[in-house]
């Protein structure tokens, strides 16, 4: 029996070894597969391999890499938690699991992911890049976005950066009013993409916050110019035309296009109210301005607006209550100034003074502008 026994143990031995080797070699097909960009065929490749042997830690990495390629999140996610029991911790599984995580919308895995990874690795650029897509699309946090764009361009290579993170970084640099940086952000993003509309948008109004009227204009006209149907492009050009070149005709078409392709571009109609509040047609802002309010009810300056509207047909109660749902939204100088025009006119002197010491604490000159019509009352 013992010669027996010794045949079968030494086959199994064979066996055990044959399919090790098995194992291995589908793996260095897949890892031959991948590095040509066929990544269905690597997927099973390495899948056949983690078959053959459950414990192949580094087939199960590239099994999950492969995965996240293809958009099978849930499957590279399942793939990646595998390989960290088997491999244990290291950066570069961490952060291709931050990656699945992420795009299943589990945002607070995917940022302790990519945590784990920037621990063991500081340089590691693509987890700074990827968090601060995470904070930008799942967090709406721009200035902590800001902060990992930034941590990513200063260690990625030049040719690395797309024009998607050069976009949100400038998109962010805007958001936090910094926007001689956000225009070389966004000029980068256009310099990679000709055609990238958000960029050019983007850019045209942090031209127009920079006061740069001839350059928001090319920005937002090459916006057009990409796509004649969006609305974004017209109404910046608008604001441009009413604010910086001062051109209310020009900009009443732009306001008037806009909302013609989208019906729902409140800060149109709120320009279009503006163009007719200057003309004093209060009747046409009103209608434009109710518009703008049904679809953003929680506008201040919409109500602010409104209120001028009422102001300048001496409906002056319909003005309070615009004014005062304004200022119950956000206090502005504008919205406490025009109530306190319209108590003057109303003769109620005392409430006008409240209105003034209200005033006088988020703009003292303007406050003193109204106490001398204050105190020019009977």
């Amino acid at each position: 029996m013992r010669p027996v026994l010794l045949t079968t143990l030494l086959l199994l031995s064979f066996w055990a070894s044959s399919q090790e080797k098995t194992a291995a070699e589908l793996y260095d097909s897949g890892v031959k597969a991948r590095g040509e960009k066929k990544y269905e065929q690597a997927a099973d490749l390495f899948k056949q391999a983690t078959t053959l042997d459950p414990s192949m830690g580094k087939a199960w990495y590239e099994l999950g890499w492969c995965s996240n390629e293809l958009k099978k999140y849930t499957d590279a996610a399942r793939s990646l938690e595998k390989a960290l029991t088997l491999l244990g911790d290291q950066a570069k599984i961490f952060f291709e699991l931050g990656y699945a995580n992420q795009f299943l919308n589990n945002k607070e895995n995917a940022k302790t992911n990519y945590l784990r990874c920037l621990e063991m690795n500081k340089e590691y650029s693509a987890a700074y890049r990827q968090m601060g897509h995470l904070y930008f699309e799942q967090f709406s946090d721009y200035k902590s976005a800001l902060t990992y764009f930034n941590e990513y361009v200063s260690r990625a290579k030049e040719e690395d950066v797309s024009a998607l993170s050069w976009y949100r970084k400038g998109y962010c640099e805007v958001e936090v009013a910094d926007y001689e940086k956000a225009v070389v952000s966004l000029k980068r993003a256009t310099l990679i993409d000709n055609k990238f509309l958000k960029a050019y948008n983007e850019l045209g109004y942090a031209y127009y916050k920079l006061n740069k009227s001839a350059e928001a204009i090319d920005a937002y006209k090459t916006a057009q110019y990409i796509d004649p149907e969006n609305s974004t492009a017209y109404t910046g050009l608008g604001d441009v035309y009413r604010m910086l070149t001062k051109e209310p005709d020009n900009a009443f078409d732009q306001y008037r296009k806009a909302v013609e392709l989208n019906p729902k571009s409140t800060n149109s109609y709120y320009g279009m109210a503006w163009y007719f509040n200057e003309k004093g047609r209060y009747d046409d802002a009103i209608i434009q301005l109710k518009k703008a309010i049904e679809i953003s009810p929680n506008t201040a300056q919409y109500h602010t607006e409104l209120g001028y509207s009422y102001y300048g047909l001496k409906q002056y109660y319909d003005a309070i209550s615009s004014f005062d749902r304004s200022l119950a939204i956000r206090e502005t100088m504008l919205a406490y100034y025009y109530k306190g025009l319209t108590l003057i006119e109303l003769k109620q002197k005392s409430s006008a003074q409240e209105v003034y010491q209200k005033l006088a604490k988020i703009n003292p000159g303007q406050a003193e502008k109204l106490l001398t019509k204050i105190n020019a009352m009977p």
